[in-house]
């Protein structure tokens, strides 16, 4: 091989190597060690961020003290350097290393989000339609690394205008998808993808998959989903937000929950939420939605950006609550009093809204459901 030819090969070849942890992925393992990751054949670009196999990831090089192995991309180590090379018959491929971290992933967060806290942080997702999608991929750039997702259904072709998932994606369940498209965000999450419907689940085995979780996000197109959700939460003493949307998504609405800090729950406001105002002959909301013959949600239509607006000003209350007490967020956004906030879209609903964008947070104007007044009923012997 000659030195023009080599060089060219060094600059268009190029292996990237997700290294949170100095020498975790290479340096460590035995000779042979299998890395996981993607490759882009067209521009001749490996990119390694897992030593263990995982959804969505497939065999992309290897670790050697010295043999280099048939096609697949091998990571030489030694003391001075890090190589790599691909046999290809009686040639060989010199792959540019590049070694990245945390800190390329999220450094435009500086100053913004704290990083740290919000990576030790753990989201239960209820739903993965569009809404629940937008927010887990939100918290993903948030670098929210622990997630569970719940979801019973899989991608269909009716979903590809809205979703995040594309054609690749058509007929896997919901949350496998959402798995593999996580790895692509942070290589450090780790998902625990369940495909089911929430509301028959177990207590048992709810508790079990909410033990570790800082906030349940439920953003299903089923009431009965997002009342279940709210009182397992309740039940558990987990933080909780609801996401919903009104007729074509031109309005929407959310709803938190946190223990100790408000007062009424997802179940106080269904008489409100029952008398909102609604737009002659079009669905009240998503949860209304008839059902057709073989029992499939026949899906209010609606634009995927009026979803991204509504879902894009949710997101604000989602960080709030997982920033903590402590952060200007919290502060600023997580009324006690106002767990109930409004969001109008493009659109005008009178007497609701009056300008487009507008955001309401009403005070609750009738007692407590059955629930949050025992909730803060003192207990016997107590004052």
């Amino acid at each position: 091989m000659s030195n023009n030819s080599r060089n060219d090969q060094v600059s268009s070849s190029k292996l990237f190597i997700w290294d949170r942890k100095a020498g975790r992925l290479v340096g460590q393992g035995a000779t042979a060690q299998a890395l996981y990751g993607f490759m882009d054949r067209e521009r001749d670009i490996v990119t390694v961020i897992s030593d263990e196999p995982r959804a969505g990831l497939k065999l992309v090089a290897r670790v050697s003290t010295g043999e280099i192995f048939e096609g697949t991309p091998t990571i030489l180590i030694s003391k001075r350097r890090l190589t790599a090379f691909s046999r290809e018959g009686d040639q060989l491929r010199e792959y540019e290393v590049e070694i990245f971290g945390e800190r390329e992933l999220f450094e435009r967060h500086q100053g913004i989000l704290d990083g740290r806290k919000l990576a030790l942080k753990s989201a239960v997702h209820v739903g993965g339609g569009t809404v629940g999608a937008t927010v887990f991929d939100q918290l993903l750039k948030a670098g929210v690394e622990n997630h569970v997702l719940i979801d019973p259904s899989n991608f269909r072709p009716q979903n590809i205008s809205r979703h995040l998932l594309d054609l690749r994606y058509l007929g896997w369940p919901k949350v496998k998808s959402l798995e593999a498209v996580a790895y692509y965000r942070n290589p450090s999450v780790n998902i625990n993808a369940v495909q089911a419907d929430f509301t028959k689940l177990s207590f048992i085995k709810r508790r079990e998959l909410l033990a570790d979780a800082d906030l349940i996000i439920s953003s299903t197109d089923s009431n009965d989903c997002e009342f279940e959700a709210a009182f397992t939460a309740l039940e558990l003493g987990i933080p909780f937000i609801h996401i919903g949307l009104h007729e074509r998504a031109k309005s929407g609405e959310l709803c938190f929950q946190i223990p100790g800090y408000t007062q009424c729950c997802l179940n106080c406001w269904l008489g409100f939420r029952k008398s909102l105002p609604q737009q002659e002959g079009e669905a009240l909301a998503y949860s209304d939605i008839p059902i057709d013959m073989i029992g499939r949600t026949i899906a209010e239509p609606a634009l995927s950006v009026e979803i991204g607006t509504i879902v894009g000003i949710a997101m604000q209350w989602v960080l709030a609550i997982l920033m903590g007490p402590g952060s200007d967020r919290w502060k600023n956004l997580l009324d006690a009093e106002r767990n109930l906030v409004l969001i109008n879209g493009s659109g005008i609903n009178e007497p609701l809204f009056s300008e487009p964008f507008q955001i309401v947070r009403p005070y609750l104007n009738q007692e407590l459901c059955e629930l949050c007044r025992s909730n803060h009923e003192p207990q016997q012997g107590k004052e």
